[in-house]
Order: structure tokens, then sequence, then C-alpha cells
């Protein structure tokens, strides 16, 4: 019994790890050489992605970054690194089918929409006004992972836990959302405390 555990668990840990692998045609490098705007060429190497990472794209964000604009897409692969933090207060942020955020340091969006995947590492921080999950997508939080939503978590795709998520309203209508191991979830405004 205990060996028939282990190999599901395992198999699902490599589907898992499957889904997070995408091939790439291009990837782009963010170092801030002059501010930490998103829009300004000269932080960019080889050249300015835009506002749309398109299917088989990778944006890798080193320093703090700024978004002024309204929405980012991502269709293909956006990864924060553990020195990289993106902030958009005034931004949407969709992650389209097909599409990835790899959170390894700290993310600030005034609005996120998984129709793809999200994985907040070990360690990286989330917060949002709302977070919104959709039928495909798969979100994972890794342990000591914080997700912070200012607002409504509204699930309905496959959400694993293993770090901490704070909410003031949840709605998880189709029953997915899995506290795992040592996984927390506060929702209410008294959460925030």
């Amino acid at each position: 019994m205990a060996m028939a555990v282990t190999t599901v668990v395992l198999i699902g840990a490599l589907a898992t790890s499957l889904l997070f692998l995408r091939p790439r045609t291009a990837t782009f490098t963010y170092a801030p050489n002059t501010d930490q705007n998103w829009s300004n060429p000269t932080n960019w190497d080889p050249a300015y992605p835009g506002t749309k990472i398109p299917e088989g794209e990778a944006v890798v964000l080193y320093g703090p970054t700024q978004l002024h604009f309204e929405e980012l897409q991502v269709e293909g692969e956006l990864t924060i690194e553990r020195e990289g933090n993106l902030s958009g207060p005034n931004t949407r942020i969709r992650v389209l089918p097909g599409g990835i955020i790899r959170n390894r340091g700290e993310l600030q969006a005034k609005e996120i929409t998984v129709e793809g995947a999200f994985e907040n590492a070990f360690g990286a921080s989330l917060s949002t006004s709302r977070l919104s999950t959709t039928d495909q997508s798969i979100t994972l939080i890794q342990p000591s992972a914080s997700v912070r939503v200012e607002g409504e978590l509204r699930n309905q795709g496959t959400f694993r836990n293993f770090g901490q998520i704070w909410a003031d309203t949840l709605s998880d209508p189709q029953g997915r959302l899995s506290l795992n191991g040592s996984g927390k979830l506060k929702a209410g405004r008294q959460a925030r405390k």
C-alpha cells in the first residue's frame, strides 16, 4: 500500500514538473541598466519584448522592474528570479493558456488571472488585489512562499498550496484548492492581522 501511494505521489510530481517545461525560441533578459522601467529598451538583452510574451518566448527578470501599462500577457514564460521584483500596482497580469509565470522573487500586480500555469517558488511572495484561476489552470505555491490577496481569491482550476495564503474572500466553487503538508490558508479581513 505504501509503495502504491509513493508511486502515485512520484507520478503526480513528474507530471507537474513536465507541465512547467516548455520549448523556447527566444529568451529576453531584463537587468536594470538605466532605470527600473519594463518599457525602457536599454534594460533588455537582446531586445525589448513588449507587453505580450508570445508562446515559445521566455522573459527572465533580474532586479527591480516597474510596470507602467495596463496589461501584461504571458503566453510563453515569465521568470522572476530571486533578486527580481516585478511591481505593477495598476497593471493586470494575464497568464494565457500554455503560458507560465515562475515567481522566485517578488510579484505585485493589481490583478492576476491564471489560465495557464503559475508557480510561486520557495520563499517567493505575491501580492495582488484579485487572483483568479480558470478551469484548466494549475497554480502551485511552494513551501515558505506567500500569497496575499487584498480582495478575492477565486479558484476554478487546480490550486496546490504548500505555503501561506491570506485572502479577504475565497471562492472555490469546484473545491480544487488543496492545502498540502504545512500549507495554510487564512480568509477574511481579520486574516491580514
